[in-house]
């Protein structure tokens, strides 16, 4: 999977294991707009008022895009969970 190095500097991506990061991704993509799927699955998981304490970058190819959770609780709560946005499951 490849995202331009400016994705893992605006998610503060360093060498090592990454414990805030999770990859939301979807195997029948049809939308265009990777990044704003994200922001919907995030709204519908987190609620809206807290989706700004998140950050996302879609990958290019827009099948995947990575969040990076505000702390470590908060990203295991939500590993492994899905969300219905439109006609796309995103996981």
């Amino acid at each position: 999977m490849n995202l331009p190095r400016s994705s893992f500097t605006y998610l503060g991506i360093e060498e090592g294991r990454e414990t805030f990061l999770v990859l939301a991704w979807s195997f029948q993509s049809t939308e265009l707009d990777r990044h704003m799927v994200t922001i919907r699955a995030l709204a519908e998981l987190v609620g809206s008022k807290d989706v700004p304490d998140y950050r996302i970058a879609a990958d290019p190819s827009r099948n995947y895009a990575f969040i990076l959770y505000p702390n470590e609780v908060k990203t295991e709560e939500l590993r492994g969970r899905y969300v219905k946005v439109g006609e796309e499951n995103l996981l």
